[in-house]
């Protein structure tokens, strides 16, 4: 049956379609717990002879008798660059928090203040333009 698993009920419908031979037959082929527990042991000591085979390797080899263990590959997980200046700023605030120096109000740079004459220039090159932008071309 494919699809979702089977419930109580349905199961024990299931096994009583079943012949008494399918029974026997199906009852063979699931483990004991006996045969797992075996199993289980002989995987460790299986694993223990592994450890006991490697150190010997590595004395032999001119270790100090400890294998060296293969170092898992980890993936790093990316962050953003919001969220690295945001952990900076965290860390510049416990810092300073920790001194005793009072921390900046916010994370934006402040803005440069401009002189007034500079922004009358400014806004005088923008009319400029707009003016310029606005006049059609004359046809020639």
């Amino acid at each position: 049956m494919a699809g979702r698993p089977l419930g109580l009920r349905s199961l024990v419908k299931a096994l009583g379609k079943l012949s008494p031979a399918q029974l026997k037959q199906a009852l063979s082929i699931v483990p004991r717990q006996g045969e797992l527990d075996r199993l289980e042991r002989d995987r460790q000591d299986h694993l223990a002879e592994i450890k006991t085979l490697d150190r010997r390797i590595a004395k032999l080899s001119g270790g100090n008798g400890h294998a060296a263990t293969p170092a898992r590959k980890r993936r790093r997980r990316k962050i953003s660059a919001e969220t690295r200046r945001k952990m900076s700023e965290a860390a510049k605030h416990r810092y300073a928090k920790a001194k005793g120096s009072a921390p900046k109000a916010s994370g934006k740079p402040a803005r440069r203040k401009m002189s007034a004459e500079t922004r009358a220039k400014m806004a005088e090159a923008a009319r400029r333009r707009w003016a310029k932008a606005k006049v059609p071309p004359q046809p020639t």
